[in-house]
């Protein structure tokens, strides 16, 4: 019978293709592994990537959407000992890749924001894979959701975690934008390509930008300014929620040049950020604008 444990750890290594331990003795095969695809993470840390019996445990993570921090645990008993990788890894990092290595029975990879842990509010999505190598042939790995109280299998099977409650907020899902309401300040990517953006002075590069949001009803009102000007834009909701993100059509006025029109996609709430992008344009230019 398969177990599972829930822990926070202390030892890591960069992970390779052609995994290697030289306390090992006997046959490192792979094991066991798990892909999770589209894998939301909240702040709290209530998904877990574990191992039982892994020589070695590699992660490999691409974070699609927000942001997540990584902690990291290894032990033969509960609590873990700790490891909480220095750098946060946002959407625009390139795909990370880590390994914990030792004879500890349990390795496991937590995913929350390390300054907001009480906060159930989802930060970021991303493709999440985990590899066990070792040479024990009952070694495997797991996912545990305390939020769902749940443990699943790499064979898709699954388990309810024993006295454990649901988070009745992790699965809520907003879908009249009251989510987006609010004051953020943040960086915001400009990408203007061609002559006839040049030509009308369309911005590029990254920057700071305040936005403002109000919504009514159907219809948001977002704000945005900084040092270079503002915009204002008038935007009716078309689909979408606030874990998928909303998807939204209107048009916007600006002080230098006036945009015509604009559509907004993916932009939902994350942590203390609006992300999504908007694409508006004018006089033959389309500006797309990343907010991150």
């Amino acid at each position: 019978m398969k177990t599972y444990l829930v822990g926070i750890g202390v030892f890591a290594m960069l992970a390779a293709a052609n995994v290697s331990a030289d306390f090992v003795s006997g046959d490192l095969q792979l094991r066991d592994a798990m892909y999770l695809y589209d894998q939301g993470v909240d702040a709290r840390g209530s998904k877990t990537l574990g191992s039982s019996n892994c020589d070695v445990f590699q992660l490999v993570l691409d974070v699609t959407s927000g942001y997540m921090d990584l902690v990291m645990g290894v032990g033969n008993a509960s609590p873990l000992n700790s490891f909480v990788y220095p750098d946060r890894i946002h959407d625009s990092a390139a795909m990370f890749a880590y390994a914990l290595s030792g004879n500890d029975t349990w390795k496991v990879f937590g995913f929350n924001d390390k300054g907001n842990l009480a906060s159930t509010a989802q930060i970021g999505k991303g493709t999440i894979f985990g590899y066990c190598y070792s040479t024990k042939p009952d070694a495997y790995v797991y996912f545990m959701e305390t939020d769902k109280c749940t443990v699943k299998y790499s064979d898709g099977s699954t388990e309810s975690i024993p006295n454990c409650v649901p988070s009745s907020g992790s699965s809520l899902v907003v879908n009249n934008m009251s989510d987006l309401v609010g004051s953020y300040t943040q960086n915001v990517t400009f990408s203007a390509p061609g002559s006839q953006c040049a030509a009308v002075g369309a911005l590029s590069g990254t920057t700071s930008v305040t936005y403002n949001v109000t919504v009514s009803g159907s219809q948001l009102t977002l704000l945005g300014y900084n040092s270079n000007g503002s915009c204002h834009y008038t935007l009716n909701k078309i689909s979408g929620d606030s874990v998928s993100g909303y998807n939204l059509s209107g048009s916007a006025t600006c002080d230098s040049p006036p945009y015509l029109s604009a559509s907004v996609s993916g932009l939902k709430k994350v942590g203390s950020k609006l992300i999504g992008k908007v694409t508006q344009s004018w006089s033959g230019c389309t500006q797309t604008v990343t907010l991150q």
